[in-house]
């Protein structure tokens, strides 16, 4: 049995949670079916429906989130956006990426060097160069797919990443940044 709960999105469905990797951060991003980003600081007790920070920009399912750098935290969506928030500030995010044809979003992988993130969509597999956000992004496996991959990671040793097929392979492919 749980220890605890609290109430992070009301009326809608938790589709991801992020905790951030960064030495000495206390934060936990949840993202939901509602397109809603909440930002939970976990020095505190959290308290239902009252996160540190809300970010509401998406217009389907949040299915990834990310802190990119000790200042940025990356959300994707079924309604085929990347947003880059600026963790400092509540307002708008700083840059907005757009997934080849609009595909919705399926999974995220940072890289190991945190200069990109691998983005696997209903329609391919893309790269997606963190300092150049509004760039278009570059295919590592272009549409037509024969089925969308099911998870994606990359090795921090060989920088090769990843991709979990439905047919229960897995594909890895060469070092991308």
């Amino acid at each position: 049995d749980a220890t605890s709960h609290f109430e992070a999105h009301p009326g809608s469905v938790v589709t991801c949670l992020h905790r951030s990797s960064i030495e000495g951060s206390s934060m936990l991003a949840s993202g939901a079916a509602n397109g809603a980003v909440h930002l939970w600081d976990l020095k505190v007790p959290p308290q239902s429906n009252a996160p540190a920070m809300r970010m509401l920009r998406h217009s389907r399912p949040v299915t990834g989130l990310c802190q990119v750098s000790d200042d940025s935290l990356a959300s994707a969506s079924m309604d085929g956006t990347l947003l880059l928030w600026d963790l400092r500030s509540t307002g708008s995010p700083l840059h907005t990426a757009t997934t080849p044809g609009g595909a919705g979003v399926l999974k995220i992988a940072p890289g190991p060097w945190g200069d990109v993130l691998a983005v696997a969509t209903e329609r391919g597999l893309h790269c997606l160069e963190l300092f150049d956000f509004g760039a278009p992004m570059a295919d590592i496996v272009p549409y037509p797919l024969q089925r969308p991959f099911s998870d994606i990671v990359f090795n921090s040793v060989t920088h090769d990443l990843y991709a979990g097929c439905s047919n229960g392979s897995i594909q890895v492919f060469a070092r991308l940044a």
